[in-house]
């Protein structure tokens, strides 16, 4: 697989639908909580190797399963491929990937239960997100999308596309997460919580 290299691709993002918002946040590089691809996307795009000039596991993860979509079978077919996040036990309002190395060809669209789609890539009029990315092949990184808005709402799919007629570059992404990586305060506040349990218990066994 070819990719185009350009020094900087910034993603842009562009909401349809104000009754919610999907966030770029942090993604989980946790491998403990990577979901089985088998369980969430069609077989028939799950790959489980390289082919130079067609497609690449994403940087960080050449022995693992990956989801790939657009340069296929020897042509561009400009397909899409749909992560299907609705039947897992739990509402997901919060799911990770890796993303390959990340190009403004590559189109990530976050679909909610109330049917709202949210969309990221080079969509033209779009709104600014913080993302830059170097996008040579080892540039891969974990991304997370964190629902924000109405109660009971959840991610229901990911449906990965290619922008336009690029030949012979493929989209791969893997690794996908529905828990999200604590923060810093999080973590902080769980240390406290286990040296006050410590403490306690120590008091118990001093008595």
């Amino acid at each position: 697989m070819l990719k185009s290299v350009f020094a900087a691709a910034g993603l842009a993002c562009c909401a349809l639908g104000a009754q919610a918002g999907v966030n770029v946040v942090a993604g989980n590089p946790d491998s403990a909580t990577f979901l089985s691809l088998a369980t969430i996307a069609t077989a028939a795009d799950v790959y489980t190797a390289s082919v130079p000039y067609v497609r690449l596991a994403p940087a960080g993860a050449a022995n693992r399963p990956y989801v790939a979509v657009g340069y296929q079978g020897g042509q561009n077919n400009n397909r899409t491929t749909t992560v299907n996040l609705s039947a897992l036990p739990d509402p997901v309002t919060y799911v990770s990937f890796l993303w390959g190395s990340p190009d403004t060809f590559n189109h990530v669209s976050v679909v909610t239960d109330d049917s709202f789609s949210y969309e990221f890539g080079n969509c033209g009029i779009c709104q600014s997100v913080p993302l830059t990315f170097n996008s040579s092949n080892g540039s891969s990184a974990y991304i997370g999308f964190q629902l924000d808005g109405i109660d009971d709402l959840e991610i229901t799919s990911l449906v990965f596309s290619i922008d336009g007629d690029v030949a012979q570059n493929a989209f791969e992404v893997t690794d996908f997460s529905v828990t999200a990586v604590p923060e810093p305060e999080t973590y902080a506040l769980m240390l406290a919580g286990l040296g006050v349990v410590g403490f306690m218990a120590r008091r118990r066994k001093a008595a």
